[in-house]
């Protein structure tokens, strides 16, 4: 980002701008992110945009904002107006009330903390089960190879055409646990490389995660699935 920066100021390049959106800033864990419109000379060249979806769990309320010159805002300011038109005005008053409330409990930081332990807790558990899972520094979701457990699995029933699609819809159907496929977020030619590797959520209450730790447990010593 940093080279980006440097790039862009040193040619003093003002007819480009940088969109820089940060819909998961506080779902991070020991670490702070670094945003280009804090760069020298960065500022005047982003438009940084922010929701509350994923910081307070509230997918659907449509609230975000924006900030950065007025020169780029002006230019978001006329497309907002014509592809949202307006926004629901309880839910704005609800998101400035949280942020107030934030101010006080300082609720970023416990929420990464909680968050921090469950991905921890599911890490652990999904290492118990001969999977290998991917350390994530941030977000709520952990990327597993389960190419082990699953040359144990007969698949041969499940739909799907990559390991991965299979392997979740086993899961699902024999033991009540849902994953989710890399593959499709994957570019056609990408696919048969990543096809091992499964997601799985860790922003879930700490019942379910226990509960889905005593179905993984069963895979632990078993030869064969």
């Amino acid at each position: 980002m940093k080279c980006t920066s440097g790039w862009c100021t040193s040619r003093a390049i003002t007819t480009g701008s940088v969109r820089n959106t940060k819909t998961f800033r506080y779902i991070v864990c020991g670490f702070e992110l670094l945003f280009p419109a804090s760069l020298p000379g960065m500022f005047e060249r982003t438009v940084t945009l922010g929701a509350a979806e994923k910081s307070f769990g509230v997918t659907g309320w449509q609230i975000g904002w924006a900030y950065g010159p007025g020169t780029l805002l002006k230019k978001l300011q006329t497309l907002h107006q014509r592809v949202v038109y307006n926004a629901s005005t309880p839910l704005q008053i609800a998101f400035a009330k949280m942020l107030e409330t934030e101010a006080r409990v300082s609720y970023f930081d416990e929420m990464a903390n909680e968050l921090r332990d469950k991905r921890d807790y599911l890490v652990q558990m999904l290492f118990k089960t001969k999977m290998e899972p991917i350390l994530p520094e941030g977000g709520m979701f952990v990327l597993a190879d389960v190419s082990e457990i699953a040359s144990r699995v007969d698949l041969s029933g499940e739909s799907g055409e990559f390991v991965d699609m299979k392997f979740v819809n086993w899961l699902a159907r024999c033991h009540g646990l849902q994953a989710f496929p890399v593959t499709v977020f994957c570019a056609e030619t990408g696919r048969k490389k990543r096809e091992n590797l499964v997601r799985f959520c860790f922003a879930k209450k700490r019942q379910t995660l226990e509960e889905a730790a005593l179905v993984l447990s069963k895979f632990e010593l078993a030869p064969a699935l």
